[in-house]
């Protein structure tokens, strides 16, 4: 899986402060579910495949994976954006521009 803590971090810097709590449980949550669900759907997939496929959990695995990472991505995208509107509301001498971004 992709690393939850650099997910966590990235996370930290879209979500409002107000909101921390709450993404943060949401990714504890998400973190102790995990072994309940895949054990399981491993199992099953292993058990069906073993005579066609037995790798067929790897190619599960690399499905997910993927999901991840561009769950990843997608995160550290938008933090660029909103890190790029954040530094573009100045001037070069420090004078505030008006809130709205074009």
């Amino acid at each position: 899986m992709v690393p939850y803590i650099g997910m966590r971090t990235l996370m930290s810097k879209i979500v409002p402060h107000h909101e921390l709590g709450q993404s943060n449980s949401v990714f504890g949550l998400s973190e102790s579910f995990m072994p309940f669900i895949f054990g399981p759907l491993y199992t099953t997939i292993y058990k069906f495949t073993i005579e066609v496929l037995p790798g067929a959990y790897f190619l599960v695995t690399a499905f997910m994976k993927s999901i991840g990472i561009c769950l990843f991505l997608c995160l550290y995208f938008e933090t660029r954006k909103n890190k790029a509107v954040k530094t573009s509301r100045f001037t070069s001498d420090g004078i505030r521009q008006s809130d709205t971004v074009i």
